[in-house]
């Protein structure tokens, strides 16, 4: 039997141009990705049916971070349900991020052409710092999707609720104004929509050094990036003792085993292929006693 990781958050690093010296950033990737149903998104113009759809999830924080974009799956093109006109349409679709007592605190607008069919749709550049810990609502809905752009898609979830630090969120809206309203947003407790968040923190050496003094366990190296055939990583443990290092997929699914079994205290050099694996982002699990780190891969075939 598989087992599943549930991916709260996963990190890697990345470049970063302005940062103070001493200072590095890491990208923070808060994902739900497993896709097992989904639900109406947007205009509905049937007889007896007049409304718009708007999803939205509720989200821990994990760690400190400044929030950069936000992802929601979508399953089919864009168009009307009760005289469609060609094989999809452009729309507007916007974003609220809430706090939990729903006041907005950044809006941001995308627009998706009329040849999308199905896939990620994500709003960049949000540059929302938030503290450990809180939780936030992330919001979308059809611009128009009422009266002028009458248009309906179809938002991917997971009906079993692999998501623990949030929920799925619905409303059927009169109007833009109503959708941008807090009230009636009904939290659907046995789902979580699909979704995908990225942050970046912000460290500096002194943090660095005092996050990694006495950790146990912890990456020193992994390349390349992305990786095509073969991945290279390298770990550090200060004990003796029983170490694993374990792949996922982004649905917390077990795909390898990379590491299992006693290690002597020191460097460890892992090489393996990426054989079998489909292009993707990857987290691995590193873990000894206690102590687990987490390093995101990307594989590119």
């Amino acid at each position: 039997m598989k087992s599943k990781l549930l991916i709260i958050g996963v990190l890697t690093p990345i470049l970063l141009m302005g940062l103070s010296p001493g200072a590095s950033a890491q990208t923070h990737i808060i994902a739900q990705e497993s896709m097992d149903a989904s639900g109406w998104f947007g205009g509905d113009n049937r007889p007896n049916s007049r409304r718009t759809v708007g999803v939205g999830q509720l989200v821990l924080m994990d760690t400190a971070m400044t929030v950069r974009s936000f992802s929601f799956h979508f399953s089919s093109p864009f168009d009307f349900a009760q005289n469609s006109s060609g094989s999809g349409h452009d729309v507007t679709l916007r974003l609220h991020v809430r706090n939990r007592a729903g006041v907005v605190l950044k809006t941001s607008d995308v627009f998706v052409p009329a040849s999308f069919t199905s896939g990620w749709i994500t709003w960049e550049g949000l540059g929302l710092t938030v503290t450990s810990g809180i939780k936030l609502f992330f919001t979308a809905y059809v611009v128009g999707g009422f009266d002028s752009n009458s248009l309906y898609s179809s938002y991917s979830a997971a009906a079993t609720d692999p998501y623990p630090g949030g929920t799925v969120m619905l409303k059927d809206g009169q109007s833009d104004a109503d959708l941008d309203s807090w009230n009636d947003w009904v939290p659907n407790s046995g789902w979580d929509a699909a979704f995908r968040l990225t942050g970046t923190i912000i460290t500096t050496s002194a943090d660095h050094a005092a996050a990694t003094h006495s950790d146990g366990i912890r990456f020193t190296h992994t390349y390349p990036t992305p990786v095509h055939t073969d991945a290279h990583v390298e770990f550090f443990n200060e004990d003796n003792g029983a170490v694993t290092l374990e792949l996922y997929d982004l649905a917390g699914l077990r795909v390898r085993t990379l590491v299992s079994g006693e290690l002597t205290a020191g460097t460890h050099r892992v090489q393996w292929t990426v054989d079998g694996l489909p292009s993707g982002l990857y987290p691995m699990l590193l873990r000894s006693g206690r102590t687990s780190r987490t390093r995101l891969i990307s594989i590119v075939r």
